[in-house]
């Protein structure tokens, strides 16, 4: 490519957990999307308490009446700590699309904070699927630790068809090609009626999962950008 390089040399360095931990834990504080404040569990928050970030006004949901909400999570070696426009996508639309008593699904759930979301927004169950053995069990503890686990159940797994059942909302936070590769099981878990949310796209491969979702009849009734990341919610006609 022409790059000029100091060395071609190759060096490898092992970096164990705790260390990993000791790193992220200086750099990791709360935000809050909507009225959703998600908070490193070692740094607590109350449901009442305000996070004053300009940024985070872009994406405050309507319903800012309602109370404020706590997520904590430590994600350890997990993906999903709601600083990521991803994650933060996701969020929105779960508090718009949660109305009481949903069967929720996260497939990709890294730390559990999307399933955790959607019990505390008042879904009755959430079930979330994780290929990584160590991220499940991150997830496992988060729900835990915020007082959920009798209602979120994390499953290892590489595909939606682990969780056996149909739910009225999935998640799907992950990559544009693995989204693509599962699009029928996606559809194959999801309700006549039920939407899904499909996040961890950038612009550019936002068609291709339309085109995916699409063919298998499920149009995309909303669209959603943050900076160069974009979230599809998309229906199982009834």
């Amino acid at each position: 490519l022409g790059l000029c390089l100091p060395s071609t040399e190759i060096r490898i360095k092992w970096l164990s957990e705790e260390d990993w931990t000791s790193a992220y834990r200086a750099f990791l504080k709360p935000t809050q999307v909507g009225r959703i404040i998600v908070t490193p569990s070692w740094e607590p928050y109350w449901e009442d308490e305000a996070i004053a970030d300009p940024i985070e006004a872009e994406t405050q949901v309507k319903s800012s009446r309602q109370p404020n909400i706590v997520v904590q999570i430590d994600p350890g070696m997990a993906f999903g700590t709601g600083h990521h426009e991803t994650t933060r996508l996701c969020l929105v639309a779960l508090q718009d699309l949660v109305k009481g008593g949903e069967m929720v699904l996260d497939v990709g759930t890294g730390s559990g904070i999307l399933a955790i979301a959607a019990v505390k927004l008042g879904a009755a169950r959430a079930v979330g699927i994780e290929i990584d053995t160590i991220a499940a069990r991150i997830a496992a503890e988060n729900a835990e630790k915020n007082g959920v686990s009798d209602s979120v159940t994390i499953i290892v797994g590489d595909s939606p068809r682990a969780f056996g059942g149909q739910a009225e909302i999935i998640l799907a936070n992950i990559l544009p090609d693995v989204i693509v590769e599962m699009a029928a099981d996606l559809r194959a878990s999801l309700k006549y009626g039920g939407k899904l949310v499909t996040s961890g796209i950038v612009r550019d491969r936002a068609n291709d999962v339309t085109a995916a979702l699409e063919s298998l009849g499920m149009p995309t009734i909303e669209r959603r950008e943050e900076g160069d990341w974009v979230a599809l919610i998309s229906e199982k006609p009834a």
